[in-house]
């Protein structure tokens, strides 16, 4: 029997930012939509992100560590790589995209096309 993939897989990439890591964290678990796991990258941080992150007992964030600083696009492409999002096909993904990038241009409650 295969785990259900979450509707929404939110990545944290994140390096020696113990101090707002938690408070971004917190900000994902106290949204009123449910259905979703965090995946936080900590990108070789020397500080005490990875106990901050480690500190919070819930089985839909999943903790990644780089062993050295690979760099904000490395920590992203790792956090999508680990997402249920990876094992849809491509053409859900490119959708999935594309629904982002509409979201980006959203402006006051309306969308904008540029």
């Amino acid at each position: 029997m295969s785990e259900k993939i979450p509707t929404v897989s939110v990545i944290i990439p994140t390096y020696n930012r113990a101090h707002l890591v938690g408070r971004a964290i917190r900000s994902v678990l106290n949204q009123t939509f449910q259905d979703f796991e965090i995946i936080v990258v900590d990108d070789g941080s020397t500080d005490n992100t990875e106990e901050v992150v480690k500190s919070f007992n819930d089985p839909r964030i999943r903790d990644i560590r780089h062993e050295q600083n690979r760099g904000g696009s490395a920590a992203r492409n790792t956090g999508i790589g680990m997402s249920g999002y990876n094992l849809l096909g491509r053409k859900k993904c490119q959708r999935l995209f594309v629904l982002i990038e509409a979201i980006d241009r959203l402006r006051d409650g309306v969308l904008w096309k540029e």
